[in-house]
């Protein structure tokens, strides 16, 4: 198996499912930026594809800008891929 295959293929999914931009990090990792409100959808399709684990989630803190970022890490372990989805929320609510 080449990574970089597996790695697009896994791309072309998310992004032919979604309508979303999803960027390949490097052979193995893959990002994708999304809204608070697509955060289940966009999951829910990552289980579907293969990415049954749940390795991190994490808040970064963006005082200056009055938000957050919410970044989860999901693992494939049949694709070998890990994808990350960040979501940015306002520090207000």
């Amino acid at each position: 198996m080449v990574w970089s295959e597996t790695v697009k293929d896994v791309q072309k999914k998310l992004e032919t499912k979604l309508g979303l931009i999803c960027e390949v990090q490097d052979e193995r990792r893959l990002s994708l930026t999304i809204r608070p409100q697509q955060l289940l959808e966009v999951c829910s399709f990552a289980r579907e594809i293969g990415f049954m684990h749940l390795a991190c989630i994490t808040v970064v803190d963006w005082p200056e800008k009055n938000k957050f970022t919410l970044v989860y890490h999901l693992w494939s372990y049949h694709q070998k891929v890990l994808l990350t989805i960040k979501a940015d929320i306002n520090r207000q609510k």
